[in-house]
């Protein structure tokens, strides 16, 4: 039984030959490949970022453990992301409560509210927003074409961040009267 397997070394298998005929030219290659990933990752490294988030973010990643990075993240975040903007603004107040634990004088000129509380006056601002829309929009329904209904609505809309409905209503506003300063001025900012 030993000898019905028996086989002879080296095996030469002459079908290996014809797959990787030009081996050596194909390791230069790849070799040539790998160098111009790594070249273009070094140029990219180099290169500024070239939005706001990216380089918000770089200043972050810069300053992992400030105060101000992370909350210039999370302002910036405000208009896009709600829980991006909340984790940001809890990691600023994780490092703000360790700056103000590691400094003996708390009274100096210049002090800031809690990132922690600006948050929620932020988002208590929002409500507030929200609340005085919904009053204004039933004063709306009560008058209809009195002007400075429609606009001070277009302003809360603009201050929530929907600028489309802010558009929208000064677009309405401008076609009954084109010449209403306020409106043209708001209506500027939009576009």
């Amino acid at each position: 039984m030993k000898h019905l397997f028996k086989v002879k070394w080296p095996i030469i298998l002459p079908h290996f030959s014809h797959i990787f005929p030009a081996w050596p030219r194909i390791k230069h290659l790849i070799w040539i490949i790998v160098l111009i990933v790594f070249a273009l990752k070094v140029v990219y490294s180099l290169i500024p970022p070239n939005t706001e988030e990216k380089r918000l973010r770089l200043n972050v990643m810069k300053n992992p453990f400030s105060m101000l990075p992370h909350q210039n993240l999370a302002n910036y975040y405000l208009n896009s992301n709600l829980d991006e903007a909340e984790y940001e603004f809890s990691l600023a107040e994780n490092y703000y409560k360790s700056v103000l634990a590691s400094s003996n004088n708390t009274n100096f000129l210049g002090a800031e509210s809690s990132p922690l509380t600006t948050w929620n006056n932020l988002i208590n601002y929002k409500e507030n927003i929200i609340e005085e829309l919904t009053a204004w929009k039933k004063l709306m329904e009560k008058y209809p074409q009195y002007e400075y209904i429609q606009l001070k609505i277009s302003a809360l809309y603009y201050q929530a961040g929907e600028y489309e409905e802010a558009k929208l209503i000064l677009q309405k506003l401008l076609r009954q009267n084109p010449i209403l300063d306020s409106a043209l001025s708001l209506y500027s900012k939009l576009n």
